[in-house]
């Protein structure tokens, strides 16, 4: 009985064909497939920039700059988005979040189309701020004070707002004067500015 049933260890074993039918039941373990997912996850990705991209080129304010030093200020996504400043096979597009890159989007073109648009993360509000200002006057740049080193573009003051403390000090290093003041006197990120008095609030503190 020991070498003829198989309920006493005996029995003929053959090897069973597989099922051409999926199985009505869940399984406990999930199924690896190589292939893309079909159905969108129901948490959205959430996108992190590049650690290793900094913009190439020798422009001052503009060159040696990272991801994380581009704050949220979408307006060098478009100054960077030339060649001289790609770095790593990389362009500012392709390498940071704010500019609508990642550090997994690859310099290579996919060979797959997107079915949905790409979204911007920073949009501005429509809506004033409830929170009380602690300064008693407020600052405003010089409107007329332009940079323009190496390039074409020309740069206002809101431009070091990014990242004052490395912008200001390139700029002030090469003596850089426009109208007949440097960027410490025209740009309040910088110390410089008009100050003006602040509005008053109309609602009772």
């Amino acid at each position: 009985v020991y070498e003829a049933c198989c309920a006493c260890g005996g029995g003929q074993h053959v090897e069973a064909a597989s099922s051409q039918r999926p199985s009505q039941a869940p399984t406990v373990i999930p199924t690896l497939s190589s292939h893309p997912s079909r159905v969108p996850t129901t948490a959205p990705t959430v996108c992190e920039d590049d650690d290793n991209w900094i913009s190439g080129g020798t422009v001052p304010v503009l060159s040696g700059l990272s991801c994380d030093a581009l704050g949220g200020n979408e307006t060098f996504c478009a100054l960077l988005d030339d060649p001289q400043f790609s770095n790593f096979s990389k362009s500012v597009s392709q390498a940071c979040c704010i500019c609508g890159g990642s550090k997994l989007l690859s310099p290579s073109p996919s060979i797959a189309s997107s079915d949905r648009p790409s979204a911007s993360s920073a949009l501005p509000t429509s809506q004033p701020s409830q929170i009380a200002s602690q300064s008693p006057s407020a600052c405003v740049d010089e409107p007329d004070w332009r940079f323009v080193q190496g390039t074409n573009v020309a740069l206002g003051c809101s431009a070091f707002d990014a990242a004052p403390s490395l912008f200001c000090k390139q700029v002030g290093d090469i003596g850089f004067i426009s109208n007949g003041k440097s960027v410490y006197e025209a740009c309040c990120a910088c110390g410089g500015g008009q100050h003006v008095e602040a509005a008053s609030s109309q609602r009772p503190s």
